[in-house]
């Protein structure tokens, strides 16, 4: 009986002691900026591709290196989402998440029009239609203002 109580009040206290999944001060800031600078590094691949592209033709396009980066790019706005911020990031957080649809689309769209092979002016519009929310980048980049006048170091 003994045992069992002494398991149940170790339970209670790991859960009273703020164990709430979010991630400390330094940590959220690694893991989100590290996948804010590939999303980044993506999108300039990306971006570097399609300028190869003229008057809607294939030109030199790297189309494997474009999905690719696409999905990436998609898969570093996902870890983003995921971060768990600690209450001092938790606003901003929620603020860069309201935002963050546009620029999943965009990488959708990315890949698709990687997986045509093709940028037809159409597709290139929907693209341009669908660039990403400046809202979200300028959320990310106030965040990361905080995070630095914070005194937490940036890899």
């Amino acid at each position: 009986m003994k045992k069992i109580l002494a398991v149940i009040l170790a339970a209670l206290t790991i859960m009273v002691s703020g164990c709430s999944g979010a991630l400390s001060e330094q940590e959220y800031c690694d893991r989100f900026f590290d996948s804010y600078c590939s999303f980044l590094t993506d999108v300039r691949v990306i971006s570097s591709e399609f300028s190869k592209i003229q008057d809607g033709g294939s030109g030199d396009c790297d189309w494997d290196k474009v999905k690719t980066s696409a999905i990436s790019a998609r898969s570093s706005l996902e870890a983003i989402e995921k971060l768990a911020p600690p209450e001092k990031y938790s606003a901003q957080h929620s603020e860069m998440m309201e935002k963050i649809s546009g620029n999943k689309n965009w990488c959708d769209i990315a890949a698709q029009v990687a997986d045509d092979r093709s940028a037809t002016e159409e597709k290139l519009d929907e693209l341009r239609d669908s660039v990403f929310e400046k809202s979200f980048n300028s959320a990310a980049v106030a965040l990361i203002f905080q995070m630095k006048e914070g005194g937490l170091e940036l890899k």
